[in-house]
C-alpha cells in the first residue's frame, strides 16, 4: 500500500508539468476531443460489462494483439471485447487490422487515480490485458480492488525495462504483483518477468504475436504487381531495397548504403518508409540532397524515379513483398528495433543495426535460420545488400528460412487467446461473496479502519475536493437560474440516491407507480436503460416482449411489475416529450435521475440505506458518494430504508445540511414468490425450506437477509456483478452447486437477464418484494401534494 501513495504522491508533485504536456498535445499536436475525453477517464457507457479489454499502445502493438481480438470474438462471440489505444494512429490501424464485429474501440485513460477509476466504472472489464511492457501501477492496482483480472500479452522484458525496474524496484514489484497472467514472447521474457517478481505459476511462453498476423505469402505475380503499384513500371529486373520504419538518425546511412550498393548494382530501387509519417517531406529534402530521383506515395508521378517515400500508414508489410532485401529501423539508434517478423514473412534477407533490445528474441531467429545480418554502419548495409542481391543461392536459402521461421513462430495468438479464456472463466469461479467487495467498495464505503483504507482515502481526498468543486461550478448556474431546466409541463416525481450502489430505487418505483395508478393517474417511467447494448431513444409498451440488451434490466423489470410504459434514453428531455405524444400521461416518474440535473423535477425523492445513508460522507473517487450531503437540501422527502430506523445521529446530520427535508423510514418486504408459468405462492412458502441463492445486484446481503427473515435455509449463494448477463454455463454451475436444495432462488430483476429456457428450471422461483413506510398514507399524500396534483 506504501508504494501506491508514493506514487500517486510523486505524479500529484508533477501535476503542474503533466498539465503543460498535456495542454501542448491539445492545442499544438492538436489530439483530438474525443481522444482527450476517454483519456481523461469519460469514454461512453455502453453495455461492455464482464468484457476482455485488450490495449496496445500504438501501430505495432496493435497489428501484434489484433490476431488475439479477432480468435477472441470466434470462440466466445458471448463476451464484450473492448479494445483501446494510446495513440491516434493505433486507433486508426485497429479499425484496420481487427475483423471481429461488435467490438468495442477507445482510448486508454491517463493514470490518474480519477482517470482510472471513472474508466473501470464505464467499461467495467472481468478481464484487462495489455501488451509488451505496459504495466501501469495505478490502473493494475484499480482491477485488484475492483476483483477484475489483469494479463500482459505478448510480454516482452527489454534491457532498458529493466534498468528501469532495477532504478524503481518498488513499484515495478508491487505492481507486477498485481497481474494475474504473463504470456510472454520468450523464455528469456519469461524468466526476467520471474526476476522482476512475477508468481513463477502464472508465466508462459506462448511467442510473438505479430508472426500471426504477418501478410500471407504471395505468388510471384502477386509482387510484381505490388512493385508496378509502387514504381508505376514494369520490375525488369530492378531489385528493391526496402528500408522500414526508419527514425531520424537512420535515413542518411539507409540514404548513402543505398548510392553505395547501386554502384555494384545500377538497377537498385529504394523504398523508404519512414516510422513517423510526417517526416514524408524532410525525407524528400535529404534524397534531393544527395541527387535521387524521388516520389512520395501520397503525391505519384509519370516521371520515372527511382525512390518511393512511402508516406501512408499500413502499407509497409506489403511493400516487403515487393522488394528484395530490407532493413529494419530503430536499430541503428537506441531504440531496439522494429518488426523484424514483416520482412520474414515476405521471405527476404533483413538487416538490422546493432540495437535490437526490443526484440531480442526474434532478432537470434534470424541469425539462427539465417535470414538475419547485423550490419553496423552504411559500409557494411551496403556490402549486405548487394551480397545477398548477387547471391542466386543465398536468395533461395534465405527464403526458406524465412519460411521455416516463420512456421516455428505460428500459433502465439491462439496459445494467447487460450491463456485468456481460461484467466476469464477462473475469475467468475472466484468472484467474493458480496459484490461491495468486487467493487472495491471496502475501501469507498468508509466501514474499514485499516491502515490500507485510511491511506487510500488520504490520497484520493485532494481529488474528492476536486469532484466536489467541478460539480458544484457546474451544478451552480442551474441552482441560479442562469440555465434554465426543462419543463414538462405536467407533475415529474424523480426517484434518486447519491451514493453508488442499491438503495432500492427501483422498487420505490415501482411502488409509487402502484399508487398514483390506484388514484386514477395515468404515469409514465422515465429510465435511462443502463446496460443495455442498443442506443436512441425507445419506448417499453406494457405487454411487448422486452429484451434486456434492447432496453436494459431496470425498464424490463419497472415494465413488467407496474404496467405502465418505460420511455428509455440518455436524455430524460428527450423521452419526457417522446412518451407525452405518445401516452399523454398525468405524471411522470424519472428513475435513478437525483444527478440529471437539465430537467425540472416537482418532487425529488431521495432513496438511503438507513444503516449508511451518506456512507463515509467523502465524494468519490475517496468515497462512494456521487453529490456532497449539500445535495439533501434539493429533496422533497427522504426514504431510508432497512430493517432498522436511521441512527439519530445519522438524522442529526441530514438534518442540518437539509432543514425542511421529510424522513420517512420504509424497509423492503417479501411479497410473494414466483415459479415459471406466473404460478404464485406466498413469501412464506419459503419457510423451513433449504434454498440457494443467486444474483447480481448492487446489495446481495439484502436478497438473502430477506430470505432468512422469512425462515428459509441459505444452503448456499452466488453473487455476480450488478447487471450481470448470465451464460448457460452459469445456470449450469448453479444448479450443480445448489444440489439437495428444495428451491433456487433469484431477485426480478435478475430473472430477465437469464438465457430464455432457463428460467423454467424446475425448482427456480424468483423473489418478489415491495417496499412498505411508517406512515404511508401521509407520503404519498405529501408527495401527491408537493406534485401539485394532491
Amino acid at each position: 500500500m506504501i508504494q501506491f501513495v508514493i506514487y500517486n504522491l510523486a505524479i500529484l508533485v508533477c501535476l503542474p508539468v503533466l498539465l503543460v504536456i498535456f495542454l501542448v498535445r491539445l492545442v499544438f499536436i492538436r489530439q483530438s476531443l474525443k481522444s482527450v475525453k476517454e483519456q481523461l477517464g469519460f469514454p461512453a457507457r455502453e453495455n461492455s460489462r464482464n468484457s476482455i479489454w485488450i490495449h496496445a499502445v500504438s501501430v505495432g502493438e496493435t497489428v501484434a494483439s489484433s490476431g488475439v481480438v479477432n480468435i477472441l470474438a470466434e470462440k466466445r462471440s458471448d463476451i464484450p471485447i473492448v479494445f483501446s489505444t494510446t495513440t491516434q494512429p493505433g486507433h486508426e490501424q485497429a479499425k484496420k487490422s481487427i475483423k471481429a464485429k461488435g467490438y468495442r474501440l477507445i482510448y486508454y485513460p491517463y493514470d490518474f487515480l480519477l482517470s482510472v477509476i471513472l474508466s473501470l466504472d464505464a467499461v467495467s472489464p472481468r478481464v484487462f490485458a495489455s501488451t509488451d511492457t505496459e504495466i501501469w501501477p495505478n490502473f493494475r492496482y484499480m482491477l485488484r480492488l475492483r476483483r477484475s483480472k489483469s494479463a500482459i500479452i505478448n510480454g516482452i522484458i527489454s534491457d532498458g525495462t529493466m534498468k528501469g525496474a532495477r532504478l524503481f524496484d518498488w513499484l515495478y514489484r508491487w505492481t507486477i504483483k498485481n497481474i494475474d497472467l504473463f504470456c510472454m514472447q520468450s523464455e528469456e521474457d519469461a524468466r526476467r518477468v520471474i526476476d522482476l517478481g512475477a508468481d513463477p505459476s502464472a508465466v508462459f511462453v506462448t511467442g510473438n504475436c505479430k508472426a500471426d498476423v504477418a501478410a500471407a505469402e504471395l505468388s510471384q505475380d502477386e509482387r510484381l504487381a505490388l512493385f508496378r503499384d509502387f514504381f508505376g513500371c514494369e520490375k525488369n529486373d530492378s531489385p528493391v531495397f526496402v528500408a522500414g520504419s526508419t527514425n531520424p538518425g537512420e535515413d542518411i546511412p539507409v540514404i548513402d548504403a543505398y548510392l553505395r550498393a547501386r554502384q555494384h548494382i545500377p538497377k537498385l530501387k529504394l523504398l523508404i518508409a519512414p516510422r513517423q509519417i510526417s517526416r514524408g517531406g524532410e525525407i524528400c529534402s535529404m534524397l534531393e540532397e544527395k541527387g535521387v530521383s524521388f516520389c512520395r506515395r501520397t503525391k505519384p508521378s509519370e516521371e520515372p524515379f527511382d525512390a518511393l517515400v512511402l508516406d501512408t500508414m499500413g502499407e509497409l508489410a506489403n511493400a516487403y513483398f515487393a522488394g528484395d532485401v530490407a532493413f529494419v529501423g530503430g536499430s541503428l539508434i537506441r531504440k531496439g528495433c522494429h518488426s523484424l517478423l514483416q520482412p520474414v514473412a515476405a521471405g527476404i534477407g533483413v538487416c538490422y543495426g546493432p540495437h535490437t533490445f526490443k526484440t531480442k528474441d526474434i532478432a537470434l531467429q534470424t541469425k539462427v535460420f539465417g535470414v538475419g545480418f547485423e550490419i553496423k554502419n552504411a559500409k557494411e548495409l551496403s556490402e549486405t545488400i548487394v551480397r545477398i542481391l548477387e547471391d542466386a543461392s543465398l536468395k533461395d536459402s534465405i527464403r526458406e528460412g524465412c519460411r521455416k521461421m516463420m512456421e516455428h513462430n505460428k500459433g502465439a495468438a491462439a496459445r494467447t487467446c487460450e491463456k485468456l479464456l481460461e484467466l476469464y472463466d477462473r475469475s467468475f469461479s472466484e468472484l467474493p461473496r458480496d459484490n461491495r467487495l468486487i467493487r472495491g467498495e471496502e475501501l469507498l464505503s468508509g466501514e474499514s479502519k485499516t491502515p490500507r483504507a485510511y491511506a487510500f482515502r488520504a490520497v484520493m481526498y485532494p481529488l474528492s475536493l476536486l469532484y466536489r468543486a467541478v460539480l458544484y461550478l457546474y451544478l451552480l448556474p442551474y441552482e441560479t437560474g442562469i440555465r434554465k431546466r426543462y419543463k414538462a409541463g405536467i407533475p415529474v416525481i424523480s426517484v434518486g440516491n447519491i451514493t453508488m450502489g442499491g438503495t432500492g430505487k427501483t422498487p420505490v418505483t415501482a411502488k409509487l407507480v402502484a399508487e398514483l395508478k390506484e388514484r386514477g393517474f395515468r404515469c409514465c417511467i422515465l429510465s435511462r436503460g443502463y446496460g443495455r447494448k442498443t442506443g436512441g431513444d425507445m419506448i417499453l409498451e406494457p405487454g411487448t416482449p422486452a429484451d434486456p440488451e434492447k432496453y436494459g434490466d431496470e425498464p424490463v423489470l419497472l415494465s413488467a411489475v407496474t404496467g405502465v410504459p418505460v420511455a428509455v434514453g440518455k436524455d430524460r428531455r428527450t423521452t419526457a416529450r417522446l412518451a407525452q405524444e405518445r401516452f399523454s400521461p398525468d405524471v411522470l416518474i424519472m428513475d435513478d435521475a437525483m444527478q440529471f440535473w437539465q430537467m425540472h423535477r416537482d418532487v425529488e425523492i431521495i432513496v438511503v440505506n438507513s444503516s449508511r445513508p451518506f456512507s463515509g460522507g467523502l465524494t468519490i473517487p475517496a468515497g462512494d458518494m456521487r453529490e456532497s450531503k449539500r445535495a439533501f437540501r434539493r429533496g422533497t422527502v427522504m426514504l431510508s430504508i432497512g430493517d432498522e430506523p436511521m441512527s439519530d445521529g445519522d438524522r442529526a446530520v441530514v438534518m442540518k445540511a437539509a432543514p425542511g427535508l421529510r424522513i420517512y423510514d420504509c424497509r423492503v418486504k417479501a411479497s410473494s414468490i414466483e415459479f415459471a408459468g406466473a404460478r404464485h405462492e406466498p413469501a412464506e412458502h419459503l419457510s423451513g425450506k433449504k434454498v440457494f441463492a443467486f444474483c447480481g445486484i448492487a446489495n446481495p446481503s439484502r436478497f438473502t437477509d430477506s430470505l432468512k427473515a422469512l425462515g428459509a435455509e441459505v444452503a448456499g449463494c452466488r453473487f455476480y456483478m450488478d447487471h450481470y448477463k448470465y451464460t448457460p454455463e452459469d445456470l449450469h454451475s448453479v444448479v450443480l452447486a445448489a444440489a439437495g436444495c428444495d428451491h433456487i432462488v433469484t431477485t426480478q430483476k435478475d430473472i430477465s437477464r437469464i438465457p430464455r429456457g432457463y428460467d423454467a428450471i424446475e425448482g427456480v422461483c424468483t423473489l418478489n418484494i415491495t417496499v412498505e413506510a411508517m406512515g404511508e398514507d401521509a407520503l404519498i399524500e405529501h408527495i401527491l401534494k408537493e406534485a401539485g396534483i394532491g
